[in-house]
C-alpha cells in the first residue's frame, strides 16, 4: 500500500502515451485489486493470497527501478517522506518482526515513528491540488 502512490507519482511524470507509464499504472491497478481482496479461510488459499500480494510488490519495485533508472526521482516533499519511511520499515529488523502466527508484531520503533510523523507533516504542508484536497 505504501509503494502504490510512489510508483503512481513516478509514472505520472512521463507522457500519457509512454509505455513505461502505462505499464506502471497497470501494475498499480493490479496491486490495488490485490489489496482489496480478502484472504480466504483455508491455509492454501491464504498462501495463494500472500503470493499474489508478494508478486504485486515485486512488480511495483521493478517499475520503481525502471522509472528512476535514467534520472533520479523527483518527488514532492510528501512522496519523498513516504519513500524514506517505506525504505526504513523494509530494512528495519524491529519494524519487520513477526509474531508466532506470522503477522507483524507491531513493535515500537522510534525511527519509524519519526519518519511517519515527518510524512504526516509533509502531507499537511502539501499544496492543494484540483478539488481542494491535499
Amino acid at each position: 500500500m505504501l509503494a502504490i502512490p510512489v510508483v503512481e507519482a513516478l509514472a505520472d511524470r512521463f507522457p500519457e502515451d509512454d509505455a513505461p507509464r502505462a505499464c506502471a499504472h497497470s501494475a498499480v491497478a493490479q496491486a490495488r485489486t490485490q489489496l482489496n481482496l480478502k484472504p480466504w479461510v483455508t491455509l492454501p488459499r491464504r498462501v495463494q493470497h500472500a503470493q499474489r500480494l508478494a508478486r504485486s510488490v515485486n512488480a511495483l519495485c521493478d517499475h520503481y527501478e525502471n522509472l528512476t533508472s535514467d534520472d533520479p526521482a523527483v518527488l514532492d516533499e510528501q512522496q519523498a517522506a513516504l519513500l524514506r519511511w517505506w525504505n526504513h520499515c523494509l530494512a528495519c529488523e524491529t519494524c519487520s518482526t513477526t509474531d508466532d502466527a506470522g503477522r507483524n508484531a507491531n513493535l515500537h520503533c522510534e525511527a519509524a515513528q519519526q519518519l511517519y510523523q515527518a510524512y504526516r507533516r509533509a502531507g499537511r504542508s502539501a499544496a492543494p491540488v484540483a478539488g481542494g484536497r491535499p
